[in-house]
């Protein structure tokens, strides 16, 4: 009821939740009190319970094709575990992610640049680790895993990748097996691997085929002030509204989310750089600063402005402002 009662006092419309699967919380009871609120099932996800179990009784109950694809790689495959990096925010793990998500034509969401990575090394290396798969014969790395873990308690698969030349040596199951063998030595509860798009595709089944416990993966839509949300969602094009979309308000800007999807991948494309944000030419972005600062110059008379730098891109005019020297609170 406190919580509610801050949204609505610092004028929220609407709140989107995911609820982690494996806690117990009893969130969602509470929040079927909440005036027009919807919790829904969401899929399925997947993990491996250590409790009360050893991994010769696991592996016993796991699906033949799995045990199957064990077999094929335990002769020419190593397995290591190793800290989380400062190389690893550009290294080979990003190679093999990304080589990954072209091969199964995922969305552009699940592209994580480079800020991505750096944030998540510093604010959570201490809680992860890498887990890689390589050939016996010549150390090339074919598969790798990020894994965050915490309290002892939890492992969670967050994202992986394995080469495609590689597939037939089946490296996924190899590095998932070795991770719940880790599991079971160092005397974890559970390991979470998450779940599908959607239950019943082909990833969700994966996942079933190696699990021996499984979650509900719930989220809610809360609209806090249903007023203002009628009044925003009034102003769609009725034509092209997607009722699957929350907030609906949001789901019929179709030109924001095209140019949204060309700079990401140029971003994704070029990185920080000018063709990062789509200037062509290095010099001609660097005319563009210069003009704007001499405009406040011009105005200026020895006055110090502040600069309000809306759709920063990746904070080049910050840059060139720094360099230049320039007397502006940015």
């Amino acid at each position: 009821n406190e919580f509610t009662l801050f949204m609505k006092n610092n004028n929220f419309i609407t709140h989107f939740l995911r609820f982690t699967p494996y806690f117990n919380i009893n969130l969602c009871k509470e929040l079927d009190n909440i005036k027009n609120s919807n919790i829904y099932l969401k899929s399925k996800t997947y993990g491996i319970s250590f409790k009360n179990n050893n991994y010769q009784n696991y592996i016993k109950n796991t699906k033949k094709n799995h045990k199957r694809s064990l077999k094929k790689s335990k002769e020419k495959l190593n397995f290591i575990i190793r800290n989380f990096e400062e190389k690893d925010i550009s290294g080979s793990f990003q190679i093999i992610y990304k080589e990954t998500m072209d091969r199964v034509n995922s969305n552009t969401y699940y592209y994580f640049n480079k800020d991505y990575y750096e944030n998540l090394y510093t604010y959570c290396k201490n809680n992860t680790f890498i887990a890689e798969v390589s050939i016996k014969e010549t150390n090339e790395i074919i598969a790798s895993a990020l894994i965050l873990h915490w309290n002892n308690k939890y492992l969670h698969y967050h994202l992986g990748g394995s080469k495609t030349k590689y597939l037939s040596l089946c490296p996924n199951n190899f590095l998932h097996d070795n991770i719940i063998k880790y599991g079971f030595n160092n005397n974890y509860e559970l390991y979470h691997l998450g779940g599908g798009l959607q239950i019943g595709d082909s990833l969700d089944k994966y996942k079933q085929s190696f699990s021996n416990v499984s979650f509900d993966y719930y989220q809610a839509k809360i609209i806090y002030n249903f007023e203002k949300y009628n009044e925003c969602s009034n102003t769609c094009d009725k034509k092209n509204i997607n009722n699957n979309y929350f907030p609906i308000y949001l789901s019929t800007n179709n030109k924001y989310k095209n140019i949204y999807k060309h700079y990401e991948k140029c971003l994704l494309k070029y990185g920080d750089t000018h063709k990062g944000v789509d200037w062509p030419n290095y010099n001609d972005m660097i005319k563009r600063y210069k003009t704007m600062l001499n405009i406040i110059n011009f105005f200026s008379q020895n006055k110090k402005y502040s600069l309000l730098d809306f759709g920063a891109g990746t904070g080049g005019l910050y840059n060139y402002i720094k360099l230049n020297n320039y007397e502006l609170n940015y």
